[in-house]
């Protein structure tokens, strides 16, 4: 008799854990997407303000990903609506937490995942602490946002989150600065292959499994980087994206074709492009995209129309120039 109290009451215990930690993730959740409101990355937050369902096309990886995608130049060259949730060195069990932050607004048709990110990884030990840390802040939001109590208010008891901020270059990072490549060719052609770290092979799957899930197509790109790509890990994610039946494109191989020039499209010496390099990408980007999948053209879609605002601000601020 005394077991089973003890376990009734370990039992209990258990649940009331659970039942104060769920109220206090929901109490401390931020109300809205800002940073002053405690999401610490807004540039993936954004996502959260977009109109219901009006992203096609989510892009995920690390900064190769922002620098290069620009959503607003694929909407006024195809029509096409994006999003870049790329960040700087992001592991996949980032990427995997952030398409389903995407996906409580959006049913994307197709989800991109830039290559770079792959071999984002601090071994196996610190990759096992981080995605656990990932799941754990996402699954309970509180042990995230704890220290919101310092500006908490008795609005947080009751208040529906409200998303505000928007990101009128949909997660692009306008570069301008130029800082050629001197280097020779990089795509040295190879048996050999770069070997995909374990957990972000793990969470490549897990991506690829929720895309199958939603029905979403995902697609695998490297964009042109001399710093960060070699034919080895080419052979690796050729091999890998066969095996699992995910499309490929590496654009490392289509740098005539993309008429990219060292001198003048690099922002720092070949690791990322800046916008001349960039522009390059988008435009051949687009019409890969309209030749190999079913994307639609929202340009004369009123449903659409506060992309023309969004537009117009990316005008503006190419114009001034004033890029980084």
């Amino acid at each position: 008799m005394k077991k089973h109290l003890n376990l009734i009451k370990s039992i209990a215990f258990l649940v009331g854990f659970v039942l104060i930690v769920l109220v206090l993730s929901f109490v401390f959740a931020p109300k809205d997407n800002r940073k002053e409101f405690g999401y610490n990355n807004t540039a993936v937050s954004a996502i959260l303000a977009e109109k219901e369902n009006s992203v096609d096309v989510v892009i995920l990886g690390d900064s190769e990903s922002y620098c290069t995608f620009s959503p607003i130049l694929l909407w006024k060259e195809y029509g096409y609506t994006s999003y870049v949730l790329g960040t700087a060195a992001q592991p996949l069990f980032d990427s995997y937490e952030f398409l389903k932050i995407a996906l409580k607004n959006q049913k994307p048709k197709m989800v991109v995942l830039e290559t770079d990110a792959i071999y984002v990884s601090g071994g196996i030990k610190r990759d096992v602490i981080g995605a656990f840390n990932r799941s754990l802040t996402a699954f309970v939001p509180f042990f995230e946002h704890h220290d919101r109590w310092k500006n908490l208010s008795p609005k947080d008891l009751t208040k529906i989150p409200k998303y505000t901020y928007v990101n009128e270059l949909k997660g692009f990072n306008y570069r301008t600065r130029i800082m050629p490549w001197k280097g020779d060719n990089y795509m040295k052609a190879t048996t050999k292959e770069r070997a995909i770290p374990a957990m972000p092979r793990f969470y490549i799957e897990k991506i690829k499994a929720l895309c199958d899930e939603e029905g979403i197509k995902l697609v695998l790109v490297s964009v042109p980087t001399p710093h960060n790509w070699n034919y080895e890990k080419h052979n690796a994610i050729t091999r890998f994206s066969r095996e699992k039946g995910i499309d490929f494109l590496d654009l490392n191989f289509k740098i005539e074709e993309l008429q990219i020039d060292w001198n003048v499209d690099s922002y720092d010496a070949g690791d990322h492009l800046n916008y001349n390099g960039a522009k390059k990408v988008n435009t051949y980007i687009g019409q890969f995209f309209k030749d190999n999948y079913d994307l639609v053209d929202h340009r004369n879609d009123e449903y659409y129309s506060d992309w023309y605002r969004c537009e117009q601000v990316y005008d503006e601020i190419i114009a001034s120039g004033k890029g980084k």
